[in-house]
């Protein structure tokens, strides 16, 4: 092969010097594909990440409805389904659910509505529930017409199921309007002896010498059972042990009025023997206001 001239030597050099930039160029190339390629994977898992966080804000609730058992023996059966909300009631919420009801679907599985109401309603609206102390109060303020024993047990199976999945539930007693435990036939208001644990405190200003509670004297300070309050705007409902005589009030914080709903004996803390009364409201008396007071004011 013969020599190259100047000439073709400095065009040969020009060639390879143009080709391996072309090649540091395609590799820079290839470079940042791969990492727009990386970023885009990291970018595309990054957005579920998302969606889960928002999907984790929606809290999975149980609710228990009533549905024929395997045998159609089990009276009051129920069974879960599930419902979400991002609602910091959960209890509410819940209770809610059970009154609306099995879906379509649902009910295409057997699942079937247990609530009804009738007639106006005494605290403005279907229900109230309080949660003190581990013990859940739920009452109904309209009636609750049922079929018979068998859909009692169920609403309070479903009601009671329902509100102990909450670490703050461990009791669970229903009240029917008129403060009286619901559906309980033999009239004692047996629910109450339920409540274990009532959490008792004295309140200031109420021993007297003479006068009281149902005309007794009043050695010792009454009591108000704190997880027993269960307000609604102005409207309160609690239990008070005026020395051994027990009394379920229905009151109001504003007006400072009351009406006895239930009364009966508080033997070791326990309420005991209670039977229901039809009362007028009245003014509080001076023993009976600071015990209003002492209900009505914020814990």
């Amino acid at each position: 092969m013969s020599k190259l001239n100047l000439k073709q030597q400095s065009m040969l050099m020009s060639a390879v010097l143009a080709l391996s930039f072309t090649t540091a160029s395609a590799g820079e190339a290839h470079i940042t594909s791969v990492t727009t390629s990386e970023n885009s994977e990291a970018t595309s898992q990054h957005q579920p990440q998302m969606i889960s966080q928002n999907s984790d804000y929606l809290r999975q609730i149980q609710v228990f409805l009533p549905k024929p058992s395997a045998n159609n023996q089990t009276i009051g059966y129920v069974e879960p389904v599930t419902r979400a909300t991002s609602r910091v009631d959960v209890a509410e919420f819940a209770i809610e659910q059970i009154i609306q009801g099995p879906t379509s679907a649902e009910k295409e599985q057997g699942f079937t509505d247990i609530v009804d109401f009738r007639g106006e309603s005494t605290c403005g609206k279907n229900f109230t529930i309080n949660i003190s102390n581990g013990i859940a109060q739920l009452q109904f303020c309209r009636t609750v017409p049922t079929a018979g024993i068998g859909e009692d047990a169920g609403i309070q199976k479903a009601v009671t199921n329902t509100l102990k999945q909450f670490n703050s539930v461990d009791q669970v007693v229903i009240f029917n309007k008129n403060g009286d435990c619901f559906k309980d036939m033999s009239g004692k208001n047996a629910c109450l002896n339920s409540i274990e644990g009532v959490v008792w405190r004295p309140v200031p200003g109420t021993t007297a010498s003479s006068g009281g509670e149902l005309g007794r004297v009043n050695p010792q300070p009454w009591e108000v059972g704190i997880n027993t309050i269960s307000r609604n705007g102005d409207a309160i409902n609690f239990d008070v042990n005026a020395n051994g005589k027990y009394v379920r009030y229905s009151g109001n914080c504003q007006r400072e009025l009351l009406s006895r709903i239930k009364v009966g004996d508080v033997e070791n803390g326990q309420v005991t023997d209670t039977i229901s009364v039809n009362e007028n409201y009245f003014k509080a008396n001076r023993f009976q206001e600071p015990v209003l007071d002492y209900a009505c004011s914020p814990s």
